[in-house]
């Protein structure tokens, strides 16, 4: 059972990397789940707008349109996973161990 602290002197000090870590996968987690809640609705029109440019090449944009044109299950698990790192950085915050475990799981999975 944990024990609450209260006493901050007692608390134990988070380091400047975890804190500096930990601020830029929730900005990063954060954008990476909503990303994967909008990209699904716009992706077509995206689509569009690079097919109808002025300077379309569909050699050089041949990557872009493919990876617009993934399927949904591809967003679902990048948000799962956008979530799962978010979450760890969470319990990172909070100086549990596990959350780096999650955090890393997440992010390995991503790449």
């Amino acid at each position: 059972m944990e024990t609450e602290i209260t006493n901050m002197e007692d608390a134990p000090k988070r380091p400047a990397f975890l804190k500096v870590l930990c601020i830029l996968t929730f900005i990063g987690s954060g954008l990476g789940i909503l990303s994967c809640l909008i990209m699904p609705m716009l992706a077509p029109k995206f689509i569009e707008m690079i097919k109808n440019a002025p300077n379309y090449d569909p050699e050089k944009y041949a990557d872009n349109i493919r990876a617009l044109e993934a399927p949904a299950s591809y967003y679902i698990v990048m948000g799962v996973l956008a979530v799962a790192s978010l979450f760890g950085a969470i319990q990172m915050w909070k100086l549990k161990k596990a959350g780096i475990y999650l955090y890393i799981a997440a992010n390995v999975v991503m790449a």
